[in-house]
């Protein structure tokens, strides 16, 4: 009895798979889409790092700067906005790509840094 339900459940899946593409196609196919996935990274990374360096004003949080390298070069000014929410060192590693000047801005009634 099982191996007549066995031969029933293969019949099935037989039939489920009628249809279906040749594995070496399949696996043509997804070389093909991984290649086009890197191609399209590739161009995504470049229209970033276009836009990164022509732009003339960037906006990013101060953990953020500090945690991605591309970031992480000069610029003439660096605003540090809600200052008393940024850790003291992340401050002055922001502060140091400034090549002109640095606004801070705050108020000292904020709530601490949370880490």
């Amino acid at each position: 009895m099982e191996q007549q339900s066995a031969t029933e459940e293969v019949r099935r899946c037989r039939h489920q798979l009628t249809g279906a593409e040749p594995l070496n196609r399949l696996r043509d196919r997804e070389r093909r889409l991984g290649e086009d996935l890197a191609q399209a990274e590739k161009t995504r990374r470049e229209v970033a790092n276009t836009v990164r360096a022509r732009c003339q004003v960037l906006g990013t949080t101060v953990q953020k700067a500090v945690q991605s390298r591309s970031l992480m070069d000069p610029v003439d000014v660096v605003v540090i906005d809600e200052a008393g929410m940024v850790a003291l060192p992340w401050a002055w590693c922001a502060a140091g790509l400034a090549g002109k000047r640095v606004v801070v801005a705050g108020d000292f009634r904020q709530l601490p840094a949370v880490t």
